[in-house]
């Protein structure tokens, strides 16, 4: 099937990073094309200029024009796509792993706070086939809301704010959040309270590994996190292999993505193996903290980084090191 996720929120609150967290996760770990088309890029090419509170004004005529116009060249762009892009089984016809059942994703990023605007996208949609999810994003904490615009000010490509000082910035984007509370229901404000948040440790069910985290209180430990298994070749060296197996060596260097060992597993499986804790890193409102193998982190990284899956063979994991990973409205930072 394919699938048009539309997202539903007043500005700030993380519309933008769950979508650009949802299409790499489904492209990795599903291997289906996934999209982002963002509204406000596309609105940020057509005014041209920094677009402050007034522009976002319902009074301001010149100005709905320009969005109403951004709104429906992201939404051409997005039905001819999901259109000309293949779906998954159309791309069968190599002996790849395929976790799921996806065709494509697109994902329509937009405050889309209107319900007359929810039912023009899904009236607009209904040529394409594709089945439609609306994602509401809500968040009541406000430090984190002020958090989120500064993050929109740094971050590369969004002009809005460029050469603003950051108070005017804030001051100015919570006014065109204003704007936008004309249609949909007021907020509630939420104090955080300022207590250290905790942090998880995760290790493989292997016992080196969970000797590395013995000093750490209450750690827990995953088979999915489990080192790949080699099968028939599980303890031998690579030399060891060769020697043995040199069938098993000549295809492991050919394709080592896709290749699996007798008995054992591929990377492609391991992909598979890690999806379930994946999702549950994205869900986790803690810092987790990772204790396992070269393959599991190799895998890790190239999701969280945004590499296209078959490029994870090729990351480096460097022995003894620890390696941290921040998500941004843009993605991951190293």
């Amino acid at each position: 099937d394919k699938i048009v996720c539309i997202m539903v929120g007043l500005p700030a609150r993380g519309k933008s990073y769950i979508s650009r967290r949802l299409a790499p996760y489904v492209s990795f770990f599903y291997g289906a094309p996934a999209k982002v088309f963002n509204v406000g890029d596309y609105r940020r090419k057509i005014a041209r200029t920094t677009s402050m509170a007034d522009f976002f004004d319902s009074s301001n005529q010149a100005a709905m024009k320009a969005r109403a116009q951004a709104c429906e060249e992201a939404l051409t762009d997005l039905k001819r796509w999901i259109g000309e892009t293949p779906s998954q089984q159309q791309r069968l016809d190599q002996k790849l792993h395929q976790s799921g059942d996806f065709g494509s994703l697109a994902i329509f990023d937009a405050t889309n706070s209107t319900q007359s605007r929810r039912a023009w996208l899904v009236e607009q949609l209904k040529d394409t086939g594709a089945k439609v999810i609306f994602i509401e994003s809500v968040c009541r904490d406000e430090r984190l809301v002020q958090q989120t615009i500064l993050h929109a000010k740094e971050s590369v490509g969004n002009h809005d704010y460029e050469g603003v000082d950051p108070a005017v910035a804030i001051a100015d984007f919570e006014a065109r959040i204003r704007h936008y509370e004309q249609w949909v229901d007021a907020k509630v404000s939420l104090a955080a309270d300022g207590s250290p948040v905790p942090c998880r440790l995760w290790t493989s069910s292997l016992l080196r590994t969970r000797r590395t985290a013995r000093h750490i209180s209450t750690p827990v430990a995953f088979r999915n996190l489990d080192e790949l298994y080699a099968g028939l070749c599980d303890g031998m060296t690579y030399e060891e292999i060769a020697d043995n197996y040199p069938d098993e060596a000549e295809a492991r260097g050919a394709d080592k993505f896709q290749y699996r060992y007798p008995r054992g597993e591929s990377y492609t499986d391991l992909i598979a193996r890690l999806e379930p804790l994946a999702h549950e890193l994205e869900r986790s409102r803690e810092p987790v903290v990772i204790v396992a193998h070269q393959a599991i982190h190799r895998v890790l990284f190239a999701y969280f980084m945004g590499m296209p899956r078959e490029e994870c063979i090729h990351v480096s994991i460097p022995l003894n090191t620890v390696i941290k990973i921040t998500p941004t409205s843009n993605g991951c930072e190293e």
